[in-house]
Formats: structure tokens, C-alpha cells, sequence
């Protein structure tokens, strides 16, 4: 009996290893914020300088690639779906223990904050705590906002997601979607504009005050209580608090509870409180913003938060928060799309690209050891090959065919020209160009950018740019990932 139970113990506990160990990594909810944790992980300790905290208004809103190369330094972007303030809060602490920004840039906004335990908000907040490590502190705040019968599903997304478990298991799901704008936090996308009807609705929405229909002359206690717990978590941590209010249409009439005197409100706050406030909806026309700029009345799109984006590092920079210049950091260089350059000439950069080894000879003068792609936020996207020994032309001499056939779930992101023969593939071709670093040897060449982030399977295929001869076989690079 005693070694029955020993055992019916033993097994209790590997099921709950692979389930919390290895299954739930593999049915993680595939979100943009999990994709930011992921690269947040990239990063030391002292070298994020600012973290946006908030809603889809903020992920929407502040993109780190337009805000870091203004001000020189980097910040990450930690908005997620109908992140509430009682979220915001517990991420914060988290963060502040592993990294030491300089500042902390907090949307206030009333809709996520007037109905904190919503049941639709409750859903949206293990978006985040999926990503955070599981402990005491983890558990005893989602047992306050979640029942006993909810627990296995909030704690477990191989149970939660059980439904999903095919499409997770080979692949077929994915959050980004054509013509989307990605970038350390930020997603957003260039084409989604607002509707007529909205337009028609808000025709003076940056000239005339909608009247309200009553006045909250103080914030909701409880709302009031969580960020001041932010603002004494921050000071605790010796760190710099910003609030923000993102561009929203319905600024002098909120369904949700007053957001006209929901700002005033916070502006006091901010006053009591020695904390700067930028409500950028007391800036349409500084900023400026029009309807093409806005997504739907509570976003900006991609092109709105340019505008934001830039807006703002001209404000952290009148401001003075003393931020460390980074441009002489090598990761911040690496983060810069126009430095390609400077990757390829630093051996510490350039080997964290997405690559892999290789062995492959093309011809005797031509053999490639290792691949590499470098797709930063650009028109066009890199593919660089290192040689063996350095070649005795200029490259030019040679065309190279990419390709590159994505796994199935990103399979919409092929080429229109791809998808108008039928092709399960995008298909490029590269006069590449040989670059010698010190040395190491390289043949670089250009495709044009996408959205594309895992490759099912990557082939290159050699040819001599005067006879077209192709070898054979192509060089096969597998399976590959450019995140």
C-alpha cells in the first residue's frame, strides 16, 4: 500500500512537470505580449530605459523603433489587451525586479479601470500572467480575482486552450495578420481606417466639446488606490513615473464614465502626486491628428502613432528625465534598421541574428559555412552567407534564388505575385555582393521585407549570372525562425 501511494505520488508529480514544465509552453496563448517577453529576455538588466504599462492604447500607440531612434536609448513596449490597472500594478513590481529603467509611462484610461473585474477584463488579464514565473505572490493575486472552479483553466493553458491543442501542435496559429506593423511591444497596422458613420459622429472631434451628461469630480477609490500603489511601487524602486492619456475620440463623451473629467481628475492627481501628465488629447492639433490617423474612436493606427510616437520624444526630450544615450551601445545599435553595417562588423551582434550552420559548396571558389537573415523593420531584408575563404570576384558574377516557403500558418503572407501561380512560396532573386570583415567573408544579398517570421523551409539555389547554369542540389536551410 505505502509503495502504491509512493508511486501514485511520483506520478502525480512528473504529469504535473510536463504539464506546467513543457505543455504549457507549447499552449502558451500566442500573443503579441507573450512575442514581447520573449524579446524583453533579450535584454540585461540596466539596458530597457522606458516601459509603457497599459492597454491596447498603448500598444497601439508608442512604437519603441520611432521613440528610440529619436532619443537614443531603448524602451519596451508592455501594453496588452484590456490590461487593467490592478494588472499593471502586479506587472510592474514584477518587472522592477529583474530590470532598472529610468522611467515608467502609465495609461490611464477609465474604460479598463471603472469595471476591474468585468468577466470579458478578467479573460484578458492572463494574457499577461501567462508570461510572468509562477510563485506565492503570482497565486495569491489570481485566486483574488478568479473562483476555485476557474483556477485549473487560469493556471494552466494546456487545459485552457485544449480546444486549440491541433492547431497549436502543428502550427496553424498565428496573431499577426497582413499588413501588420510589429516592433518590441507595439502592433498596430497602417491600413484599418475609421468608419464613415464614426466620422460623420466626431466631424469636430479636435474643435467642438461634447457636453456630458454628469460630472465625477474624483476618480473611483479604488482606481484612486491602485495608482497611487503604482506611484509608491515606482518611488520604492527609486524610478521615474509618467502619465499618459492616449488620442480618443470620445474624450468629452465617454460611454464608459466621463473621460473628460476622468483626465481632469488624473491631472490633479498627477499635481498631488509631483508626476508629469501628457494628455495627448489636448494635443490634436500640436500633434497633428486628423480621421485618417485613427483606427476606430479609441485607437490611433500605425500611422497615428507615429505622430504620437514622435510627439512624445519631443516631450521626454524637453523634459529632461536625464536618460542614458545609448547610440554608442552595441544593442541599440543592433536595434537601428539603417546600421546593417555595424551588425555585420560585430561578431557579438551578428551572431544573434536568426542563423544556422552550413555546410555547402557551390563551386571550389565558392563555399558557404554558415546563413543568416537580418529583417529589421525595412523595405528590404538581408540574407547573408559566410564563406569558407574569401572569393577572388566581387559576387556579382553570381544569382542567387531564395526560396522561402513559410509554415502554414503565415502561408497569407506569401507574395501576390506567389499566390497568383500557384505557388506555396516566395521566390526572389539576389545579385549578391562579397564583403570582407577582418577575417571572415561574407556574400550578402537583398530580398524584399515581409511579414513572414518562421520558414517551414528555405532553399537557395546557385546560378552563374552569364550562363544561368543553376547547381544542383540547392543549399537547404530547413526550418528557420527570423524572430
Amino acid at each position: 500500500m505505502k509503495q502504491l501511494l509512493l508511486k501514485s505520488i511520483l506520478f502525480t508529480i512528473i504529469v504535473l512537470v510536463l504539464l506546467f514544465g513543457v505543455m504549457d509552453r507549447l499552449f502558451l496563448t500566442n500573443t503579441h505580449f507573450n512575442r514581447t517577453m520573449r524579446e524583453l529576455n533579450r535584454y540585461e538588466a540596466d539596458e530597457v530605459d522606458i516601459f509603457f504599462c497599459g492597454s491596447s492604447h498603448v500598444f497601439t500607440a508608442f512604437n519603441p523603433e520611432i521613440i528610440d531612434k529619436e532619443l537614443h536609448l531603448n524602451s519596451m513596449n508592455l501594453g496588452s489587451g484590456a490590461q487593467n490597472l490592478e494588472t499593471t500594478a502586479f506587472l510592474i513590481n514584477e518587472i522592477l525586479e529583474d530590470y532598472n529603467p529610468k522611467l515608467i509611462v502609465l495609461d490611464v484610461f477609465p474604460g479598463n479601470n471603472y469595471h476591474l473585474n468585468a468577466p470579458t477584463a478578467k479573460g484578458f488579464q492572463l494574457e499577461v500572467f501567462d508570461n510572468l514565473e509562477n510563485s506565492v505572490k503570482k497565486l495569491k493575486y489570481l485566486r483574488s480575482l478568479y473562483s476555485v472552479r476557474e483556477f485549473p483553466s487560469v493556471l494552466s493553458p494546456t487545459i485552457r486552450n485544449h480546444k486549440d491543442w491541433n492547431d497549436r501542435i502543428f502550427g496553424k496559429f498565428d496573431f499577426i495578420k497582413e499588413n501588420d506593423v510589429y516592433n518590441r511591444g507595439f502592433w498596430n497596422n497602417n491600413e484599418v481606417r475609421l468608419k464613415d458613420s464614426d466620422k460623420q459622429h466626431y466631424k469636430n472631434f479636435n474643435s467642438t466639446r461634447y457636453s456630458y451628461d454628469t460630472i465625477r469630480r474624483s476618480i473611483p477609490k479604488k482606481v484612486k488606490d491602485i495608482i497611487i500603489k503604482i506611484d509608491s511601487i515606482i518611488k520604492k524602486h527609486n524610478k521615474n513615473l509618467m502619465f499618459v492619456s492616449t488620442p480618443y475620440l470620445d474624450w468629452y463623451k465617454d460611454p464608459n464614465g466621463n473621460y473628460y473629467e476622468f483626465t481632469t481628475a488624473i491631472q490633479r492627481m498627477s499635481d498631488s502626486l509631483d508626476v508629469p501628465y501628457l494628455n495627448f488629447n489636448k494635443q490634436y492639433d500640436s500633434l497633428p491628428l486628423d480621421f485618417s490617423d485613427f483606427k476606430d474612436v479609441a485607437h490611433v493606427n500605425a500611422i497615428g502613432a507615429e505622430k504620437v510616437s514622435q510627439f512624445f520624444a519631443g516631450y521626454i526630450r524637453e523634459k529632461d528625465f536625464l536618460l542614458k544615450k545609448r547610440q554608442k551601445d552595441s544593442l541599440w545599435i543592433e536595434e537601428q534598421s539603417e546600421n546593417f553595417e555595424y551588425v555585420l562588423k560585430t561578431p557579438k551582434l551578428l551572431d544573434r541574428l536568426p542563423g544556422t550552420k552550413v555546410m555547402y559548396t557551390a563551386w571550389d571558389s565558392l563555399q558557404v559555412k554558415k546563413f543568416y537573415i537580418h529583417s529589421k523593420p525595412s523595405n528590404m531584408s538581408k540574407i547573408i552567407l559566410e564563406l569558407k575563404s574569401p572569393l577572388q570576384t566581387t559576387g556579382e558574377e553570381y544569382i542567387i534564388q531564395f526560396h522561402g516557403k513559410p509554415i502554414e500558418a503565415q502561408k497569407q503572407f506569401i507574395s501576390s505575385e506567389a499566390k497568383s501561380k500557384g505557388r506555396d512560396r516566395n521566390i526572389w532573386y539576389g545579385r549578391p555582393k562579397a564583403i570582407r570583415v577582418k577575417e571572415r567573408f561574407f556574400l550578402v544579398f537583398e530580398i524584399p521585407a515581409t511579414q513572414i517570421t518562421a520558414y517551414e523551409t528555405i532553399l537557395l539555389y546557385f546560378q552563374d549570372a552569364k550562363t544561368l547554369d543553376v547547381v544542383q542540389p540547392p543549399l537547404i536551410i530547413g526550418s528557420i525562425s527570423t524572430l
